[in-house]
């Protein structure tokens, strides 16, 4: 019984063409707009909007698994399953998943291999992506936690094999994240191929997420 609100930045221009572009900030950006609404402890269901390649995605996730080990360790196993209808005449695509964690006291790793079925969109077969997404979680402060994310492509469609970093604060029911990356994608089928582009080349733009949930 609580809602979520999801709001989403990805600038387009990347931090290293300076002052021109206000570092990234001056430029164009992709934006996305979520609603998720939690059924019951275990399910969830959500809603989301994305102006990069005008994607609507409609979604479930189901906590399969929630175990708390020995030594205060906790595991985790969420799955997960998307239908998105992407550009205009929309087309139909599909993602899904399993998200992995396991937290240690202040610090949490998350494995996540996922498929999505449509991430070429200028080719004429649509090809599809699978991913395998590695982060980690250090918290800092009682509100303060830095995070980092690496989504190597195991097959199919690929740019740059995504990643980012930043930090995420959370006060009462807010939670703003605030980061570096080298894709602009914010759902399944956007993030999964990467980004194009090249940490080993320095390009990297800037992104930010806010959360906020509402009991109802």
């Amino acid at each position: 019984n609580e809602l979520l609100l999801k709001i989403s930045h990805r600038f387009y221009p990347a931090v290293k063409d300076g002052f021109d572009s206000l570092w990234g900030l001056n430029g164009p950006a992709a934006v996305l707009f979520g609603f998720g609404y939690g059924v019951n402890y275990d399910l969830a269901v959500y809603l989301t909007r994305s102006t990069s390649a005008a994607e609507t995605e409609l979604g479930a996730s189901w906590l399969a698994l929630e175990s708390e080990e020995h030594g205060g360790a906790c595991v985790s196993a969420l799955m997960w399953g998307n239908i998105a209808f992407i550009g205009s005449p929309a087309e139909p695509a599909f993602s899904g998943g399993t998200s992995f964690s396991k937290s240690f006291g202040k610090f949490s790793l998350l494995a996540v291999p996922a498929f999505a079925s449509m991430t070429d969109l200028y080719s004429p077969g649509k090809t599809g992506t699978l991913a395998l997404g590695l982060a980690g979680n250090i918290q800092v402060s009682e509100n303060l936690s830095l995070t980092a994310e690496w989504v190597p492509v195991l097959s199919g469609y690929k740019m740059s094999n995504g990643w980012g970093a930043g930090m995420e604060y959370e006060i009462g029911k807010h939670l703003f994240q605030l980061f570096v990356a080298n894709s602009t994608g914010m759902t399944a089928s956007q993030f999964l191929p990467g980004g194009y582009m090249e940490l080993g080349k320095g390009e990297f733009r800037l992104g930010f997420n806010l959360f906020r949930t509402f009991s109802l």
